[in-house]
This record gives C-alpha cells, structure tokens and sequence, in this order.
C-alpha cells in the first residue's frame, strides 16, 4: 500500500489499526514528516526512513515490511528533490525491489533525475509513491510538464506504470479539483500479475493505494456472459421448449411482470447450462515446423549432454541453443514487419491501423471527482452512486397534474388503434438486429433471440401483445444503465 500520511505520527494509533486490518504486507508511507528524533517503532514490522536532508520535520519517506519476509535494504536516497528507500525481497521465486519514492513539489525535476531514480530500483521493482507527476496517461485529470518528465523516463526505461484512474489527492480548499499523483512504477513486472484498488479509510487529504502482486497470473473479473462458441444450441432449445408454458395468465399487469421476468430467467438459465464455462482467453502461438523441429533436436541434445556431461555435448548444445533463438527473434521480425506492412485505415481492413494506434496509446481513464451539496468530496464508488441517485431522482419525476392534457383522453384516443405483433413482423424484427451490438442487464444477445425455439418465440410475442392490450411495459423490460459523461 502506498499513502501520502501528511504527517505519520499524529495519525500513527489509526494507522495501525488499519494497517492490520486490511492485512498489509508492506507499506511505501510519503510525507511522513520524520526527523533524526522522530521515529516510527511498530510492532511486527520493520521500518526504513529517508528522511529530508535538513532534518526538519517536512517530505520524507518510510518503508515498513512485515517481520516474516525476508529482506534486506537495497538503497537509499534523501535529496531535498528525493527522499526514497529501497528493500529487496529474497522470498519470491525471483529477487525484486520494492520501494518508495517522495518528490518535492518545489523543484523543477527533469527526466534525467526520473531515470536515475528508476536507475537506483534496480532491475526488477516496484516502486510507490507520491510523484507529484499529472499526466493523462495514468489516470491525472491534466498532463503537466514535470509528468511529461517522468513519462519520458518511464518510457525510455521500459517500465510500466499502475493506478485505479482515482484521484488520490484531496485538496481541503473546496476551490481546487482533486488529482491523481499517488500511484506505482514497475520494471520487468507484468500487469497480469498485479491488481489495483483504492483505499479510502485514512483521514487525510491523500487517499490510499493498494497493489496486490502475486507469483501466479491475477484473474481480472471477466464480464458476465450467456453464451460463447461452446453453446450447445440444439440444447438449449429443447430445454426452453420444456420449460416454458404457453397457456401462462396475462390478463393483468401483475401477472404480465411476473411472466416477463420468469421468461428472462429461463432463457438466461437454459444458455448458462448449455455453455462451457470460459477460463478466459488462450493465446496460441502456431511456430512453422522447422522452429519445432529445432525445438526437439536441442531437447535430445540436453538430455544427452544431461548425461554425459561431455564437453562436446555441451557445445553441441550451446549451438542449437543459438541458432534457435536467433530463428525465433527473425520469425518474431518478419511477423512484425507483414503486421505493419497490411495496417491499414480503409474500411476494407477493418480499420486495422486506428485500432492498432489506439491500443499503442490506451491509457489508465481519468474518473472524475464528484462534488457533495456540502462542498465535500466523494471519493468512493457507492458514495458517487448515491449522489447520481439522489440527482436522477430529481429529474426523472412522474409529470405534472397541472397539465392541460387530460392522459385518459389520450389512452382512449389510442387504445383500438395499436394493431398487435405478428409473427412475421417480430421474426423481422428480431432477424434485423445487430448481433454486434452489446446486450442490455439482462444479457440476452440478438443471436440468443435469433436461436430461440418456436414455443419461447410465441411466448415473446404473446408477452409483446399482452403489453399493448393492457397498454403497461413490464417493469424489468425499463430497467435501464445510466451512463454519466463529465461535463
């Protein structure tokens, strides 16, 4: 976790209730405001501080790792632009630094001072902090030069960088707009491995950040879906075909919602159980033959080296080796090359080369902060849900009994004069839809609706048709996902 504390000993009781609580291995703490004579003792964890070079009680940094990981100090800066510290964990099944970094606002740093930095992490890091960097890149509200700065480090030096997108800056004066700056640089760590999340339980004008990293891949949650190119659609069908009940009561409009949302459930659990679960997917690489016959020859040359232990072997060994790896990088090279050759921005292809652009600069969404009627700031999800709830309420109201219009003048105007579904008609219909076109909440796609069997296709129409006599939509056919655009 990395949390710019403003000042760590007057908050130090809540911190380490909270520390444990949420079971924090190690903690990248800026801002801690320590000196020679000020100090942080914890119990079951070690602490290493880099402190401001004038030993006043201002910036600094602190790195505090549980007792039971192995690990030693690797480096340690305390500029008056730096304060950094730097330990090695020996516990992984590789060595990796892990640190934390606090940068003054008050000095002009250039991009040689990031790389020198991200130069003493050493090889393979993860480093934390406060940056004190905006760029839109990973999730600011504005690009700045000094995150220009950095971003050219960061890019030069092959790292990565990892933030939820949430500002974690939460300024007091109501007049200015809360930011990202705290967030974590990685090298030789794939994102695979790496979860983010935010933190909102310390009282601070910095929020918290939490990075879980893992020796196994990190399972992103995939978005729920009914089917996939496993679906059985034969059986899917015989199964809607017994479940569902065409002489079902809709004479009123209780029963009309309680048959519309009992016909979701079915057609949902029929394509649940016919589908294989999908674990995600699989990316395949097909080599040309000769790449895997090299692959064998040098697999028999190993296992006869393995027991001889020859030096000829051994030769013989390193040789295929090298000639393997230099048949894969030109492999990988001529890929590349017919890759970029066939981009292209026609419609033809697809419009290969604008997507091909956009995922070269996709970058980590900027969430904006949300304003409360008092002037605070709401930093969670559920508290911005609350907000956009309590503000759609307010728009979307029953209209007026102040209206000149009179409803039932227009319900009797209109009520012989909506002709009922046909068959034909909503075959149409449904036979027109864009199979590429995303589901609403209840998941159900147009090539669902496409594979429907007869007796679920005539159930949809008398559900349809009962909608128009008693002149109600279904409550779960208006449900519908708001999505809020910053102004």
């Amino acid at each position: 976790m990395t949390w710019n504390a403003n000042g760590i000993l007057a908050k130090l009781p809540t911190f380490e209730v909270i520390l444990n609580s949420l079971d924090i291995d190690i903690c990248l703490l800026t801002e801690t405001h320590l000196t020679k004579r000020n100090y942080l003792n914890l119990k079951d964890f070690k602490v290493y501080n880099a402190i401001h070079p004038g030993n006043t009680a201002r910036g600094g940094s602190s790195l505090i790792v549980k007792n039971t990981i192995e690990h030693f100090e690797f480096a340690k800066i305390e500029s008056n632009e730096i304060q950094m510290t730097i330990v090695q964990l020996n516990s992984l099944k590789q060595k990796i630094n892990i640190g934390v970094a606090y940068c003054s606002p008050s000095f002009c740093i250039k991009k040689e001072t990031f790389k020198s930095l991200l130069f003493e992490s050493g090889d393979r890091f993860i480093l934390g902090g406060d940056f004190n960097a905006k760029h839109l890149d990973w999730g600011s509200r504005v690009t700045l030069s000094r995150g220009k700065e950095l971003r050219l480090a960061i890019r030069e030096l092959g790292c990565n960088f990892h933030s939820s997108g949430n500002p974690t800056y939460w300024p007091t004066d109501n007049n200015k707009i809360p930011d990202l700056v705290d967030f974590f640089i990685s090298k030789k760590v794939s994102s695979n491995f790496i979860s983010i999340e935010d933190c909102y339980d310390f009282d601070s004008d910095h929020s918290a950040v939490i990075l879980s990293f893992s020796e196994d891949i990190v399972k992103k949650p995939m978005k729920p879906i009914l089917t996939n190119p496993s679906t059985d659609w034969l059986s899917f069908k015989l199964e809607l075909d017994l479940k569902i009940d065409l002489s079902t009561s809709l004479n009123t409009v209780e029963e009309l919602d309680k048959a519309s949302e009992d016909f979701i459930n079915i057609v949902q659990g029929s394509a649940w159980s016919n589908t294989k679960i999908s674990e995600g997917r699989k990316v395949t690489t097909n080599y040309p033959e000769y790449i895997m016959n090299m692959v064998k020859n040098k697999r028999k040359a190993r296992k006869r080296w393995n027991q001889s232990r020859d030096p000829e072997d051994k030769r013989v060994l390193n040789n295929l080796s090298q000639k393997l790896r230099r048949e894969i990088k030109s492999l990988k090279e001529n890929n590349l090359k017919n890759y970029l050759s066939n981009l292209s921005a026609e419609k033809e292809s697809n419009y290969s080369l604008w997507k091909a652009t956009k995922k070269l600069k996709k970058t980590v969404d900027h969430n904006a902060p949300i304003k409360k009627a008092d002037g605070t700031w709401a930093k969670s999800d559920k508290e911005k849900a609350e907000i956009f709830a309590e503000h759609l309420a307010e728009i979307f109201k029953p209209t007026s009994g102040d209206s000149d219009v009179n409803v039932n003048d227009i319900t009797n105007t209109y009520e012989n004069s909506i002709p009922l579904v046909t068959r034909k008609e909503l075959a149409k219909e449904i036979r027109g839809l864009n199979v590429k076109k995303a589901p609403g909440f209840d998941l159900i796609t147009a090539q669902i609706l496409n594979n429907l069997p007869k007796k679920a296709f005539l159930f949809l129409q008398l559900l349809i048709n009962a909608a128009i006599k008693l002149r109600y939509v279904p409550s779960i056919w208006k449900v519908a996902e708001i999505i809020m655009i910053p102004n």
